[in-house]
């Protein structure tokens, strides 16, 4: 069944609700426009991962506060 949606003049377009649970879409999610055979797709765009956030957390307890960088550094050189 198609659905429509019209388009502002800013180029901006309602996703129809049916669509969005379809997707699974939720506010802040991006799409991608894809062209197939002469149409256009649109699917949910996959999340980026952060490379960093495997180290959330990582000094947690560790860190004295507050925290003197210079005295962390001559620790640091003292392990070697």
């Amino acid at each position: 069944m198609p659905f429509r949606s019209r388009i502002t003049s800013k180029g901006q377009v309602t996703v129809p609700i049916e669509v969005r649970r379809r997707l699974g879409l939720r506010q802040g999610d991006q799409v991608e426009f894809r062209d197939h055979a002469g149409e256009t797709i649109i699917t949910k765009a996959a999340q980026a991962e952060n490379p960093f956030e495997k180290y959330r957390g990582i000094l947690a307890g560790k860190v004295k506060h507050p925290f003197d960088s210079r005295k962390w550094q001559a620790e640091l050189r003292d392990e070697d």
